[in-house]
């Protein structure tokens, strides 16, 4: 852009015309935005009190904060940043990422809806069984380990082609032992993340979590116990929607900095501390989890790779659509045909969770849905 306004600065003001639309006063002030999960960190209090902030869905987001640095600080493998100026001018971010949580656990709950499962609904067994058939059993699943990289690893090593595994496996193992293998494996994951986050860019404290994980107390327990950090969850659930609101109203004046507004904001509804399981899960990370993604790289590589098809005898043209935010998300085959009657041989489109095209749902949307 020409010209970069930082988030909760005054981008501008509301025309006659917008104000007309939204019922709003012309004139009205308009604080900057930014992207939904730098917001969030705001909603989450963690841009101005400290700790982590966790976002979950059919992924998660680890998001750590700390005083500008050096433009020049190249970071560290694994994490993303640190990027100055964000959330807010006076801070760098850095994050790291897990692939696949949410969708993981989706996945394995649609395989466990099939004929013969009473409490199974049209989109699988119900969370409130399995949760309750996982939390009777010890930690470690009696055995039965999982890796969560179903769509490749980010934090802290990356690697594309990271696939999920059970393994440990036995005759014994029922869809219980599955289901708490998956959950112990995306709360571990998130230890990795967490402890190579802030290895390399502070934030000490606790996670503040929003999204998905906040419904099961079991998962966040499990979050607790495997990082050794109390999570917080706080009143509201929308931590970008809250963000905004703080930065409206320190921008507006009804607040005196965002710092106060989120102070007064931003409330915590309650917070898990890490339980006498936290010793068990810490063992299964060290024994267990952390070996198996390096152990079944190879195996894992040689089931994700795939032939190359032989290389084209004339330059072909190509085209990406960088996202879907850019495009009809309701349409994606006008937008693909559209696209290839432009001249491109290929398209790639870049699609996110949650949109129109996939029904609001929280799972990456696959190869056969574009």
């Amino acid at each position: 852009p020409k010209r970069c306004v930082a988030m909760g600065d005054l981008a501008g003001s509301l025309t006659a015309e917008a104000a007309a639309h939204l019922g709003l006063k012309a004139g009205t002030p308009v604080a900057q935005g930014g992207a939904d999960a730098f917001v969030g960190l705001v909603g989450l209090g963690t841009a101005t009190q400290g700790g982590v902030g966790v976002i979950t869905g059919s992924s998660s987001l680890h998001l750590a904060v700390a005083p500008a640095c050096d433009v020049d600080d190249p970071g560290a493998p694994g994490v993303w940043g640190p990027y100055r100026g964000a959330p807010l001018a006076e801070l760098s971010m850095s994050e790291g990422g897990q692939s696949t949580t949410g969708a993981a656990l989706q996945w394995a709950r649609r395989l466990f809806g099939a004929a013969g499962n009473q409490d199974a609904g049209p989109d699988g067994a119900s969370f409130e069984a399995l949760e309750e058939a996982a939390a009777a059993l010890p930690v470690g699943a009696e055995g039965c380990s999982a890796l969560e990289t179903f769509q490749g690893a980010r934090t802290p090593v990356t690697d594309p082609l990271a696939r999920g595994a059970l393994y440990g496996l036995t005759l014994k193992h029922s869809r219980a032992h599955v289901w708490r293998a998956l959950l112990e494996a995306t709360a571990l994951g998130t230890r990795a993340c967490v402890d190579a986050l802030t290895n390399a860019a502070g934030g000490g404290g606790n996670l503040r979590v929003a999204g998905g994980a906040t419904r099961s107390k079991l998962w966040l327990q499990m979050h607790a116990d495997a990082c050794g950090r109390a999570v917080v969850v706080g009143e509201s659930a929308e931590a970008p929607l809250l963000g905004c609101a703080v930065l409206a109203s320190a921008l507006a004046g009804v607040h005196g900095s965002v710092a106060a507004a989120t102070d007064a904001m931003v409330r915590p509804a309650f917070t898990v501390e890490p339980g006498p399981d936290a010793a068990a899960l810490d063992e299964v990370y060290r024994r267990v989890y952390r070996h198996g993604a390096k152990t079944l790289a190879p195996l894992s590589h040689r089931t994700a790779a795939r032939p190359r098809p032989a290389a084209p005898q004339k330059s072909t043209a190509g085209l990406v659509a960088a996202s879907l935010l850019a495009a009809d998300a309701a349409a994606l085959g006008d937008a693909a045909e559209a696209a290839l009657d432009g001249g491109s041989d290929w398209l790639h489109v870049d699609v996110f969770d949650g949109s129109a095209a996939s029904n609001g749902a929280l799972s990456s949307m696959g190869p056969q849905t574009v």
